[in-house]
């Protein structure tokens, strides 16, 4: 990640991109944050979010993605925060606040006491079929308002168009609560998106909608990012980015931007916790990503775990105690005390191209070939497009 100047604000993050949303649709009377990137008036606003749409990645593939291209000259570079995850990227992006304060610190978290890591997209037992939105609910994991519920309490209508299988998860609960959903059945469905995202876009004077693809994210699992494979799906991206573009009314504004960018993690560089028996003695609960995670120790044996972290992994690896974690500012300026248990002891940050896998716990994690969710910039960085309609 681009470091702060000394003594002075953070870069731009995801966190940042709402606050400016409600200042371009004049909303002064919208709890949010302070806008810190300014963006023309408009009284409807469209955000895409392409999962896996890094700023680094767009601009190595330029004549796959023309359009996406052409809007590079003026983007607004903006960090994700850490990790450079899915489910911290869209709260971050939802609440306007990094991962230290609505508290989903991870792809998989663990919980204390629940005796359970949990993925955050579904809200089920990682590898599992249980759910655990019961035990752990996300209004209470992730407490604070989203600006699309801080939105549509003031009158503005704020809604997401995005697949019906999405509705009512834990992680739409999180972070996309308070807003109107509209579904489609599948990413491709453009007439489907079109209806929804137009109907949704005039229905009042003043609106928004949030619209959502994860064709490149799904690639960049699957074959790697730069693969033909996923140079396809950056050009079904582009298309997509668009054909929505051309269908807005004219006083509309689409803002386009991503989670997080990605990397392939060649096998030189995997790091198996079942061969190493140093790394793997104490550890309780191994959650977050392959490329950032968080290792709880087994009871009374957290500083031990801390040290043959230490020892056990190169200097490819950023290796933190929970209390260096929370110091650092990594997870922002704030970390809220019931949070801090969802940290590990030791936190296990990628800054080369590595990945930590366990194949007793989470063998499927060894048959992906792109991660994201460490420091590298072509995981942090990620690009805000602006455009007008047309």
């Amino acid at each position: 990640m681009t470091p702060p100047p000394v003594g002075g604000p953070p870069p731009p993050g995801l966190v940042d991109v709402l606050p400016a949303v409600v200042a371009a649709l004049g909303a002064s009377s919208v709890a949010a944050p302070e806008p810190r990137i300014a963006l023309p008036s408009a009284p409807r606003v469209c955000l895409l979010l392409v999962d896996g749409l890094g700023l680094d990645l767009l601009a190595e593939h330029e004549p796959e993605a023309p359009f996406l291209s052409r809007l590079l000259e003026g983007a607004v570079v903006l960090e994700t925060g850490v990790p450079s995850s899915t489910p911290i990227s869209l709260c971050s992006l939802a609440t306007g606040r990094p991962a230290g304060e609505h508290g989903i610190v991870g792809f998989t978290m663990h919980v204390p006491p629940s005796p359970a890591v949990f993925e955050c997209l579904s809200w089920r037992r990682y590898g599992g079929w249980e759910s655990l939105i019961g035990r752990l609910p996300p209004e209470e994991l992730q407490p604070y308002p989203t600006i699309f519920e801080s939105l549509n309490a003031a009158g503005i209508p704020a809604t997401v168009v995005s697949l019906g299988d999405h509705v009512g998860t834990g992680l739409t609960r999180a972070a996309f609560r308070g807003a109107r959903f509209d579904p489609i059945d599948r990413f491709e469905d453009w007439p489907a998106r079109r209806t929804a995202i137009l109907g949704a876009l005039t229905q009042e004077p003043r609106t928004l909608v949030y619209t959502y693809d994860a064709r490149l994210d799904t690639a960049g699992h699957a074959f790697g990012t730069g693969s033909v494979e996923w140079r396809r799906a950056l050009a079904a991206t582009d298309e997509l980015a668009r054909d929505i573009a051309r269908a807005l009314p004219p006083d509309a504004l689409l803002l386009i931007t991503g989670d997080h960018g990605g990397l392939p993690v060649p096998p030189a560089e995997r790091l198996d916790l079942a061969a190493r028996p140093d790394l793997a003695a104490a550890v309780a609960f191994l959650s977050g990503d392959p490329r950032a995670r968080h290792v709880h120790a087994v009871p009374e044996r957290a500083a031990e775990l801390l040290a043959a972290w230490r020892a056990g992994l190169d200097d490819s690896w950023l290796v933190l105690s929970r209390d260096a974690g929370v110091a650092s500012g990594l997870l922002g300026p704030v970390v809220r005390d019931d949070v801090r248990p969802r940290i590990g002891d030791v936190m296990a940050i990628a800054t080369g191209r590595g990945g930590i896998f366990d194949r007793r716990r989470y063998p499927w994690e060894l048959s992906l070939r792109g991660f994201h969710g460490g420091l590298a910039s072509v995981e942090t960085r990620v690009p805000l497009l602006v455009t007008d309609a047309g």
